[in-house]
């Protein structure tokens, strides 16, 4: 990944979703951003529960573009 302009900035906002999401010892970790995509690994117990993944992803993607509105969307990557 390139280093983006936005690049610290975004990975902070991803360390506060986190707790919005669960109590344990999951992570959201920045993989990385181009064209206004945002690529995140789901760390923990997020690796294994695909039902929960769109629910995670829209609420990542919501907190993001609050922040960035140059964000176009979200992928996640287990």
């Amino acid at each position: 990944m390139g280093i983006h302009p936005k690049q610290k900035q975004l990975e902070i906002r991803l360390k506060c979703i986190v707790p919005m999401l669960t109590r344990d010892n999951d992570e959201l970790q920045l993989l990385d951003i181009e064209n206004g995509v945002v690529k995140v690994r789901m760390k923990g117990a997020w690796e294994q529960g695909s039902t929960a993944k769109a629910t995670l992803k829209k609420i990542i993607e919501i907190q993001l573009k609050q922040k960035f509105p140059e964000i176009k969307s979200v992928e996640l990557s287990a």
